[in-house]
């Protein structure tokens, strides 16, 4: 068994996370990293620099994919990719944009994809996007998901990986906080470093199906809680400074063509994971998370899926608030303000139509649209689902690699003082 203390001396919890005094380090004041109108004119003239050359190099770096595309048609090799020995590809990118959290922001990264074995003719190839953003309220994210593939796809190995220092706001636990708390500087606001790392183990029964271990560490630490925070009773009882360390089981059913980018197939998910201080973790409670999606062809030869995705959160037990179910990722209910809404439970469901345009010789193009409407209810248990919040939005698609799309989405969700838009830029589709 592992204690608390017996982890303490790896220094694991601290060194790591010593990012998050930067802030401090350089005399920053939440006032000045908070987004709205009294951000110092230094950060919006910095701010528009970045988004201006952000937008300048992504069109330089399609042109140069355009480039590489045509001498592709010779050479049958990836449009938009660039090779890198005879197994690894490459798709580099620089991309402004915009979520409700981050503000007006500046990314860049790419994606890479290889097979975990050149002998392997049965796995398909395995996939990391990888990215670095940077926004004008002085936020710093950097993140990566891993769909990996090995031993002719007897495993298969996901992995989630965040890290986020960033100015944000906290409005309380359920719907009616998140509908009717006023954000502002002296009451919402606090500076956030998060650390997530979701590891699953998945290991082939037979066919499409598919069980293993759910490995997850996570970390939160508020700092500069406003007034809303420190008089919430939830944040009171778990504290500024929240470790996780759980581990659980999966079970995955999984029929999709391609699990990146589906065009036909049912994939089904049912995870259960434990924290407690056993494993060196500060609260004890449960997580239970169940995915069902399907994606229905419109037409044979692919390039028209209507796909779907329901899918429910359950935390049992002391919860932090850090880990309360949130919607608003750009995974699920794009458009609204992830961590404007939590609580224990969440239940939401989006449909989503995927289009391809086809080239004039007939065949799949690689430019494509998509459009989707989604909704989502929170509440301590499902009994609670009531209130239901409305999402929508359509998207752009361009295939970097085969099968392997960029995605340019546009979310709308209801905010206090109506509808709001949304920018997201990620690789791989939502769900």
């Amino acid at each position: 068994m592992c204690s608390r203390e017996s982890i303490e001396p790896m220094k694991l919890r601290w060194h790591f996370f010593h990012v998050a005094n930067f802030r401090r380090q350089y005399g920053f004041k939440k006032s000045e990293i908070v987004a709205g109108p009294n951000i110092p004119s230094r950060f919006q003239w910095i701010g528009k620099r970045l988004l201006c050359s952000g937008a300048g190099a992504l069109m330089i770096l399609l042109a140069a994919g355009v480039a590489h595309a045509a001498d592709a048609k010779e050479s049958k090799e990836p449009g938009f990719a660039f090779k890198l020995g005879d197994n690894w590809r490459v798709t580099p990118y620089i991309a402004p944009g915009y979520t409700p959290e981050m503000g007006g922001l500046l990314a860049a990264g790419g994606l890479f994809s290889f097979s975990t074995s050149m002998d392997d003719t049965v796995s398909q190839r395995s996939s990391v996007p990888l990215a670095v953003a940077y926004s004008t309220t002085g936020a710093l994210t950097v993140s990566s998901v891993l769909t990996s593939f090995w031993r002719e796809d007897h495993l298969r190995i996901p992995v989630d990986l965040w890290f986020k220092s960033m100015p944000d706001h906290y409005y309380g636990v359920g719907y009616d906080d998140g509908r009717n708390t006023p954000q502002s500087d002296s009451t919402t606001a606090y500076n956030r470093t998060w650390f997530w790392f979701n590891p699953r183990f998945l290991f082939q029964i037979k066919g499409p199906l598919y069980v293993g271990l759910d490995w997850d560490i996570n970390y939160t630490r508020a700092d500069d809680p406003g007034t809303v925070m420190l008089e919430d009773p939830t944040f009171q009882s778990t504290g500024e400074e929240v470790f996780n360390h759980g581990l659980g089981a999966v079970i995955q059913y999984d029929s999709r063509d391609v699990p990146v980018n589906a065009w036909r197939g049912t994939y089904f998910s049912g995870r259960a994971r434990f924290y407690g201080s056993a494993l060196g973790g500060d609260f004890k409670y449960q997580i239970y998370d169940f995915d069902f999606r399907h994606y229905f062809p419109l037409r044979e030869r692919g390039g028209r899926t209507l796909s779907w995705q329901v899918r429910t959160r359950l935390g049992k037990g002391q919860v932090p608030w850090a880990e309360l179910s949130q919607p608003g990722t750009p995974f699920d209910l794009r458009g609204y303000r992830w961590g404007r809404y939590r609580d224990k439970s969440m239940l939401y469901s989006i449909l989503e139509y995927r289009h391809m345009f086809d080239k004039g010789s007939g065949r799949i193009g690689p430019h494509g649209m998509v459009g989707w409407i989604g909704t989502c209810s929170l509440g301590p248990k499902v009994s609670d689902f009531k209130n239901w919040l409305p999402n929508f939005g359509i998207g752009y698609r361009l295939e970097v690699q085969p099968r392997m799309n960029v995605r340019l989405d546009i979310g709308f969700g209801r905010e206090v003082d109506g509808l709001k838009p949304s920018l997201y830029f990620n690789f791989n589709e939502a769900f």
